[in-house]
């Protein structure tokens, strides 16, 4: 477990296959896009595809009539309008330099040649690490001139190609062709499949830096500018991509760039980050439910005031009296039509109360039933009686 927490004493460094200018790294290219500064002049970094360099007049060198557009990447693949682009930039009298592990086979269709190019991953390519070499090729009857280091193999190489317009420059430690100069129209496509020899491992191991210096030997003197790939160095694969899916431009741009690729990714981050945060559920303010009340004794306090208000004491009296009749109607049974005397006496019996007090009930009725109005103190008197009879 000591073990393992540990740091180690002797960590690699990144060795993925950048070749950007500065990337310091194995696989960087900072040492060559150096060199490249040292042996010419005007030398331009290109950050949007081929075709954005066609505006670009700002102080180019005056009488030259050409200009290198250097691509070096781990894998060249680019949409249709722009391969016929470079086509013709070729054909205009440029200088087209691709080096690359993988190149797109549409592209490599348009000067009729073919490689051997499949993997494009440095963990899926043949053979195991040993002491390799790429060689410069002057002829059948000149000696080689070989650069080598300890690294997979330089396995790549050119299958097929047409000899009337094209001349081997370079071989792997196979002898087989992986460095070409093409003729199309006016201009010249340089096909190169050992970018490997463009990083800073390569580039400082031994005397390989003369390497370099024997491909920028091969180019044009005296051209108007150099143009320093950055863009191809992170397009994907258009080989399988439909021609209306191929629109890459404006993204690739900001991924080139370290600082917009960090903005984009913050920015990102940002964005899904308040999404997923308030995406959760927000539960409405539960309203306090009030006490239910008791509506009858409001109903009757309300109704008090009013009649106290009104000042109508008969005809709450009158009330009293109709509810009193009703409820011995439908209680006991008791019809009316009878005398006072003999009504007492069924109300008494059935009640089961004293005669006297069925008696002064009655005749507090009569009273109230007889006077045109109703004194608080009659009133008070009427509900007394009503109240001990209720009560019984």
């Amino acid at each position: 477990m000591l073990g393992c927490k540990l740091p180690q004493k002797y960590k690699l460094p990144p060795m993925e296959e950048t070749y950007k200018k500065d990337d310091k790294n194995p696989f960087g290219a900072y040492q060559s896009f150096n060199e490249l500064v040292r042996d010419f002049e005007n030398v331009r970094v290109v950050y949007g595809d081929a075709s954005s360099i066609e505006g670009d007049s700002s102080e180019l060198l005056p009488n030259r009539d050409h200009s290198i557009y250097m691509i070096v990447t781990n894998r060249f693949y680019l949409p249709e309008e722009e391969s016929e682009w470079m086509l013709k930039y070729v054909e205009n009298g440029n200088e087209l330099f691709i080096s690359a592990n993988e190149i797109d086979d549409r592209f490599l269709k348009l000067f009729n040649c073919e490689t051997n190019q499949k993997m494009a991953h440095l963990n899926d390519r043949p053979g195991h690490m040993k002491t390799t070499s790429t060689s410069i090729y002057f002829g059948d009857n000149l000696p080689l001139v070989s650069y080598s280091y300890y690294y997979y193999p330089f396995s790549d190489y050119i299958k097929t190609y047409q000899k009337d317009n094209s001349r081997i420059l370079g071989v792997n430690d196979k002898l087989l062709p992986n460095f070409a100069i093409i003729f199309a129209g006016k201009g010249r496509l340089y096909l190169h499949l050992a970018p490997r020899t463009f990083g800073n491992y390569f580039y400082l191991t031994n005397k390989n830096r003369d390497y370099l210096n024997h491909i920028f030997g091969y180019f044009k003197p005296d051209p108007s500018a150099v143009y320093w790939d950055e863009y191809y160095k992170i397009i994907p694969d258009y080989s399988n991509i439909k021609k209306d899916q191929r629109d890459f431009s404006s993204l690739s741009v900001v991924m080139a760039n370290p600082l917009l690729k960090w903005a984009f990714w913050i920015v990102a981050a940002g964005f899904f980050f308040f999404i997923f945060s308030n995406a959760k559920r927000r539960q409405k303010i539960i309203p306090v439910i009030p006490k239910p009340v008791n509506a009858s004794v409001d109903f009757v306090e309300t109704m008090g005031r009013l009649y106290y208000v009104n000042k109508d004491n008969k005809n709450i009296a009158i009330k009293l009296i109709t509810y009193f009749r009703e409820f011995i109607r439908t209680r006991y049974f008791i019809k009316g039509g009878m005398s006072d005397d003999e009504f007492a006496v069924k109300l008494a019996a059935k009640r089961g109360i004293p005669e006297t007090q069925a008696r002064e009930l009655l005749s507090c009725i009569s009273q109230v039933e007889q006077n045109e109005t109703v004194s608080d103190e009659a009133l008070l008197q009427l509900n007394h009686h009503l109240e001990k009879f209720y009560k019984k």
